[in-house]
């Protein structure tokens, strides 16, 4: 997932000028995830995890391509009102808020900046994107530079399983009404759609009774639950009813595009 730069004026810049030099000369790592953002300069790469139940955690790579290093480094990020977000940096930088200041960024070295986010309200799945500018300065240069870009967040990333017994599921089913219905072609078996399910939703399979399927999330960090109702094996064997349901319109929207678009790809 590659984000498209964002402009450059819709937030304030600062220069921190704080902290000790960060980085090492040590490569990039591997698990730096992908490239969002760069210039002749500086790059900067993005991975998303969300092994963790609690939050979900966005890693930032800042890697600094000029021999001469950089100084007066800031990188600031907005979350969506619908997300509570904290950052931490490296030892010696400077947190304030939403911004993170380093006083430099050695030669040829490469620093991780995180941030973890949860839901603030039951629409956080469909708000998909953090803002992000970076400014700074080459070490030997007094011209300051700015970088934008956007950190994309999927639906899946915010989804936790939500572990309900049939009976439950059943009882809290007509209490989320906020639903989103429609047939997708696919011809896969109740296993592998549950085991789709479960590995690229982060849902709970809560139960498979003959071609039907349910399943159940809640959005990271709160209650607020989503609901996952299938129909396998229509139009002999090549399509399935899917329907979601959770209490936030625009969440049921967001999550039933992306299972939609999984299940184009499997």
């Amino acid at each position: 997932r590659v984000a498209l730069p964002v402009g450059g004026g819709g937030m304030a810049t600062m220069a921190m000028g704080v902290g000790a030099a960060v980085g090492a000369a040590a490569a990039l790592p591997a698990d730096a995830g992908v490239e969002i953002a760069s210039d002749a300069l500086l790059k900067v790469s993005f991975a998303v995890s969300a092994d963790a139940a609690a939050e979900t955690k966005l890693t930032l790579t800042l890697s600094a391509l000029t021999p001469a290093g950089l100084r007066n480094v800031s990188l600031q990020l907005e979350p969506p009102p619908t997300l509570a977000m904290s950052l931490t940096g490296p030892p010696t930088a400077e947190v304030r808020g939403s911004r993170v200041g380093m006083a430099a960024l050695l030669a040829q070295s490469s620093c991780a900046v995180c941030a973890s986010i949860t839901a603030r309200a039951p629409a956080a799945a469909a708000e998909q994107r953090l803002l992000g500018q970076l400014t700074y300065m080459e070490a030997m240069s007094a011209d300051a530079r700015v970088l934008s870009f956007t950190l994309p967040i999927s639906p899946s990333d915010m989804l936790r399983p939500l572990p309900l017994a049939t009976p439950q599921f059943g009882q809290i089913w007509p209490t989320h009404a906020a639903e989103k219905k429609t047939v997708v072609y696919s011809s896969l078996n109740p296993a592998s759609y549950m085991s789709m399910l479960a590995r690229s939703a982060h849902l709970h399979p809560v139960d498979t009774i003959g071609v039907e399927c349910i399943a159940a999330g809640k959005l990271v960090g709160s209650d607020h639950a989503l609901l996952v109702h299938t129909k396998l094996g229509l139009m002999a064997g090549r399509a399935l009813e899917l329907t979601v349901r959770s209490r936030e319109p625009r969440l049921s929207e967001a999550v039933h595009r992306q299972l939609v678009e999984l299940l184009s790809s499997s």
